[in-house]
């Protein structure tokens, strides 16, 4: 598209709008873009046998690259089917599931006593399960593994250092609480 000189360039909104219609732009992507689908279209093979042969003859990258859309589709298959056996979706290959074998467990199982009912710690660190099934750690065993933290004195200054012991400080505090219940 040439652009006249500015000398040249319209002066009136009529002669404006009259500049930029001829300056329209006449071949617009939608345009461009079905031309280019026409001629596609136009250069495809006719008929199935045609399109069979031309999807045959191609080169050996894109045979290879056909050949790894398969293997990775095999490898997906085989990775579901693996899966759903290890999870119990769909018996083995070959293997017949009996009802007598399959029992479901009970939604709602009886209490059992727990190695904390007989008075020593369950686990390491003296955390025992709660009636609600969430771990609690006592506090008797809790105030003799964990010390609590003491103010430094460097942390009562006002000072950059003291300032940071003062956040340490406040940490310490922090995991104590946390530890301790």
């Amino acid at each position: 598209m040439m652009v006249p000189p500015l000398s040249e360039r319209p002066v009136t909104e009529e002669d404006e709008e009259r500049f930029r219609q001829e300056c329209a732009r006449k071949y617009t992507l939608r345009r461009r873009w079905a031309d280019y689908r026409a001629e596609v279209k136009a250069r495809r093979p006719k008929g199935a046998r045609a399109r069979a042969r031309a999807w045959l003859h191609v080169e050996p990258f894109y045979w290879g690259m056909r050949v790894v859309y398969v293997v990775l589709f095999a490898g997906a298959v085989l990775s579901v089917y693996i899966n759903g056996v290890a999870e119990g979706w769909w018996p083995a290959w070959g293997e017949r599931p009996t009802v007598a074998a399959t029992t479901s467990p009970p939604i709602y199982p009886a209490p059992t006593a727990s190695a904390s009912a007989s008075g020593e710690a369950a686990m390491s660190g003296g955390y025992q399960i709660g009636p609600d099934g969430v771990l609690v750690r006592p506090a008797e065993h809790a105030a003799s593994t964990y010390t609590k933290p003491e103010l430094p004195e460097e942390a009562k200054e006002n000072t950059e250092r003291g300032a940071e012991a003062a956040a340490e400080h406040y940490l310490a505090l922090e995991i104590y609480a946390w530890n301790t219940g």
